[in-house]
């Protein structure tokens, strides 16, 4: 464990007793240059809207062609005549 705490530049901590294990880790974590991270949060979205919208201009699409060939009760109606 020695030799790999060497390689990696680290420092080996016996741990016999636990707590003087634990106390000297304690210890060297303390001594270690604290520095502030900075965390970027990133959301990905899985965007479904675009079927709902592609459906809207469908619906859309058959209302301006029913509505150029009016039906009976429609052809009745007529809103924008003065009488």
């Amino acid at each position: 464990m020695r030799q790999i705490s060497e390689a990696g530049n680290g420092k080996y901590i016996a741990a016999n007793n636990i707590r003087r294990g634990i106390n000297d880790l304690i210890d060297e974590l303390g001594e270690l240059e604290k520095s502030e991270i900075e965390a970027k949060v990133y959301s990905d979205y899985d965007h479904q809207f675009q079927y709902l919208a592609a459906l809207a201009l469908l619906i859309l699409l058959i209302e301006f062609i029913v509505l150029e060939r009016k039906n009976k009760l429609l052809n009745k109606i007529d809103l924008f005549t003065d009488n």
